[in-house]
């Protein structure tokens, strides 16, 4: 589970105001700032959400579920399905940050 201090840290760290924040992940920069604030509870589908957007690196077994997606969207994609293409794109990429933070 997230905490408040964590939001503020990756909001820092990838130089995005409450505002950029809450477009990117579809809630208003007021429920950032509660959320930081301690006022409002970290949902499951909040922290899914900085998952799904790259601003928080998933667990190792998540991670393997990744691979297994990954693996699904390819299929897809060589089948002609372009959004699977620009959805595999987005996950090659997320799995390579986690790969560099790891280095």
């Amino acid at each position: 589970m997230i905490t408040p201090e964590i939001i503020k840290k990756i909001r820092f760290e990838n130089k995005l105001s409450q505002n950029d924040l809450g477009q990117k992940i579809g809630v208003s920069h007021y429920y950032i700032s509660m959320l930081e604030n301690g006022k409002k509870p970290i949902t499951s589908k909040f922290e899914t959400k900085l998952k799904e957007i790259g601003l928080l690196l998933p667990e190792k077994e998540e991670t393997d579920l990744d691979l297994e997606q990954v693996t699904k969207l390819y299929i897809k994609f060589r089948a002609g399905d372009r959004q699977a293409g620009d959805l595999l794109e987005e996950k090659i990429c997320l799995m390579k940050k986690i790969l560099d933070t790891q280095e």
